[in-house]
C-alpha cells in the first residue's frame, strides 16, 4: 500500500512543472493507479508489463496516445548484468485538429524507457567496485542494444531512472565520479553516452544540483560540495539537448513521506518531421 502523502508529494510536483511524461522505478502494483488518480483525469498509465511493474511509465493523454509496450530487459536472473524487466514504450502524439499539408512541421512519435540497475552488491555482498562497474557496463550495453531493436523506425528515445552512481550517500555529500575515480561503479551514464545518448543535465539551464538524486527515506540535506552525485538520469538520443534540468526533491519533515529518490526533470523538444 502507497503513503498518500508521498503519493501526493509526487503528483505536487509534476503538477508545479506541467509535465507531460513520467517515468517510475521500484513502484509497487498500484503506484502508478494511485498517481493516475491523484493527477487527474488528463493522465494514462502506458500498458505495463504484465506481471512486471516495477518500472513503469504515465503520460497526459491530451499530448499523447499509448501505441505499444516492448520488454527491453529479461526475466531476472540473479546477476546485475542483464537488464531486468524494462518497459520500452511507444506513444504517438495527438494528431492537430487541422490536415497538415505534405512537407508541413509536425510531431512526430517517442520511445520512452524506465530503467533501474541493479547493483551486484545485491547478489554479492563482497563484490568489488571493479566488479559492480563491469555489471553496470555489460547491463548498459545490453539495454541500448535491446532498445535499438525495438525502435526500427528510428524514433527519438528517452531513457530514465536509476543508473547506479557511486560513491553516495543518503545526503548526496560526493563529488561526480568517473572510470578513474576509486569506487565509482556508475559505468551505465557513459556507456549510454559513448553510444551516441545525451546527458540531459547538459542543459541551458541547471536547477536543484546542490541536492543527491538519493534521499533514502530520509530528511533531505543540502551536500557541502554546492553539487551533488547522481544515481538518476535521463538521457535521450535523436533530441538535441535540453533546455531545463531540475532536481525536484519534495521536502518532508517524515522519513516514511519521503521517496527513495528524488524526482529529475528535464524540458526538451522533439524535433518535427515533414508530414507525407
Amino acid at each position: 500500500m502507497n503513503n498518500p502523502t508521498k503519493i501526493a508529494n509526487i503528483a505536487a510536483n509534476i503538477n508545479s512543472r506541467s509535465l507531460d511524461i513520467v517515468l517510475l522505478q521500484e513502484a509497487t502494483p498500484t503506484t502508478a493507479t494511485d498517481l493516475k488518480a491523484t493527477l487527474g483525469s488528463d493522465w494514462e498509465v502506458a500498458t505495463p508489463l504484465a506481471g512486471l511493474p516495477a518500472q513503469q511509465v504515465l503520460f497526459r493523454t491530451s499530448k499523447y496516445t499509448w501505441n505499444s509496450t516492448t520488454n527491453v530487459g529479461q526475466a531476472i536472473d540473479g546477476t546485475a548484468t542483464t537488464p531486468i524487466p524494462t518497459p520500452a514504450v511507444r506513444l504517438d502524439p495527438i494528431p492537430p485538429v487541422d490536415p497538415p499539408a505534405t512537407g508541413d512541421p509536425i510531431s512526430q512519435s517517442i520511445l520512452v524507457v524506465s530503467v533501474h540497475f541493479e547493483d551486484r552488491w545485491k547478489y554479492f555482498p563482497d563484490a568489488t567496485s571493479e566488479e559492480r562497474r563491469a555489471d553496470a557496463k555489460a547491463n548498459a550495453q545490453a539495454l541500448i542494444s535491446n532498445i535499438t531493436n525495438a525502435n526500427p523506425d528510428n524514433l527519438p528515445v528517452i531513457v530514465g531512472g536509476d543508473f547506479i552512481g557511486k560513491p553516495v550517500d543518503k545526503q548526496g555529500n560526493v563529488s561526480y565520479c568517473d572510470e578513474s575515480t576509486p569506487g565509482c561503479v556508475g559505468e551505465g551514464q557513459p556507456t549510454f553516452i559513448r553510444a551516441g545518448y545525451w546527458d540531459s543535465q547538459n542543459a541551458q539551464t541547471k536547477i536543484g544540483l546542490q541536492y543527491g538524486t538519493v534521499i533514502g527515506h530520509t530528511q533531505l540535506r543540502t551536500t557541502t560540495f554546492g553539487f551533488a552525485g547522481r544515481a538518476d538520469f535521463i538521457v535521450m538520443k535523436g533530441i538535441k539537448g535540453s533546455k531545463t534540468y531540475e532536481n525536484m526533491p519534495k521536502f518532508s519533515t517524515s522519513n516514511t513521506e519521503q521517496s527513495d529518490h528524488a524526482m529529475i526533470r528535464t524540458d526538451i523538444f522533439v524535433p518535427k518531421v515533414p508530414a507525407p
